[in-house]
């Protein structure tokens, strides 16, 4: 039995965004992120807003986020991405919106905890 070339491709993404996920849980942000930006290369024919796409581009806002690093632009781009697509009231774009209060909530919390251990507060 031969298998389509085209189920063999959406295999390999899978597998490639498993890898980089668990990347991404170990901490090793920069590895994760490298594998994101080659899958986001590999199927820029989608376009920017296939499901698959807007994962990984939600994915590199986590490792970025992780990293300490801003990723509000980067979710704030997929989020307006699923909501073209999706609507405001689907689990995708639900999702989306809770991982940005999230991130802000967190880093409104680490700057306030920067700005006392600056302040002596």
């Amino acid at each position: 039995m031969e298998l389509d070339t085209q189920i063999i491709s959406k295999l390999l993404t899978f597998i490639k965004v498993c890898i980089g996920s668990v990347l991404k849980d170990l901490g090793k942000y920069d590895e994760a992120l490298a594998i994101f930006s080659e899958i986001l290369e590999a199927h820029q024919k989608l376009g920017s807003d296939h499901p698959r796409l807007l994962e990984v581009q939600r994915l590199i806002g986590c490792a970025h986020f992780h990293k300490g690093e801003r990723a509000l632009s980067v979710y704030s781009k997929v989020y307006k991405l699923q909501e073209d697509k999706y609507g405001d009231e689907h689990r995708y774009t639900l999702s989306t919106q809770s991982t940005i209060a999230e991130s802000i909530s967190k880093w409104e919390t680490m700057t306030k905890h920067c700005k006392s251990k600056v302040h002596g507060s």
